[in-house]
């Protein structure tokens, strides 16, 4: 009959530490997408600055093109312009607002080291904007 209260202190403990390694788990495989990050060309450069605190990554983006001729970026680094939720450690979907059209769109974040990034756009937003189709942003 004492073999009864073991066995159920035993799965008991088990299940603890499966809980304990999932939480755990979660933690680390939140991704670190914190960082100034620069994509530029002969006639652009596209930034992004990004805070994550947890699983929540906000930040705002500034996309210069045709030599300076488009702007796509509020002057206020205050605006918020990248939202999105961390589920993976390389991978995040973020939704962003061009500041030229006022539309919104979603864009593919993708980590492939710790200081290089890359943006593919997935979904357009609406009208105008200046913002590269896909880029790989370094970490500076």
């Amino acid at each position: 009959m004492k073999k009864i209260p073991v066995v159920l202190s035993l799965a008991t403990l088990i299940l603890v530490f499966a809980k304990v390694f999932a939480q755990n788990k979660e933690v680390r495989s939140t991704g670190d997408f914190n960082g100034h990050w620069v994509f530029t060309t002969e006639s652009s450069v596209f930034d992004l600055l990004l805070t994550q605190k947890g699983s929540i990554l906000t930040g705002s983006h500034c996309s210069t093109m045709l030599k300076g001729n488009k702007i796509d970026c509020f002057m206020n680094s205050s605006d918020v312009s990248i939202n999105g939720t961390v589920k993976d450690s390389n991978m995040v979907t973020i939704d962003f607002k061009s500041y030229f059209s006022g539309s919104s769109g979603k864009a593919a974040l993708r980590k492939i080291s710790t200081t290089k990034m890359e943006w593919k756009i997935i979904e357009e937003p609406k009208g105008e904007f200046y913002l590269p189709d896909s880029a790989i942003l370094t970490k500076i």
